[in-house]
């Protein structure tokens, strides 16, 4: 867990120091070491969508990330998992309706 946050905190100064790309490869780094790294996928989302325009690959990387939020939400502190939802359904554009329906 620890080498994980150390690969988000380096992700996130990586972007930061636009060597967006680099980031990239660290965050796919992250997830190759474990899959249910939900901030992995949602920092993903997040520079896809904002940093490359790459609004395909964002939304994939957004709806895994939905996903383990759903699926860990025992993991997340009530405010924090309510408000990563909000921001996760606002990225996807969809409704809270649709966004908590069970899957079949």
């Amino acid at each position: 867990e620890n080498q994980s946050k150390v690969r988000m905190f380096l992700a996130l100064s990586l972007v930061n120091s636009h060597r967006t790309y680099r980031a990239i490869e660290v965050l796919r780094d992250a997830i190759s070491h474990d899959q249910d790294n939900f901030y992995a996928y949602y920092y993903l989302g997040k520079i896809h969508k904002h940093e490359t325009k790459e609004k395909l690959k964002a939304d994939a990387y957004f709806k895994e990330a939905l996903a383990l939020l759903k699926l860990k939400k025992e993991n997340f502190k009530k405010d924090e998992y309510k408000q990563l939802a909000n921001e996760l359904k606002n990225e996807l554009g969809i409704s809270e309706t649709v966004m908590f329906q069970k899957r079949k």
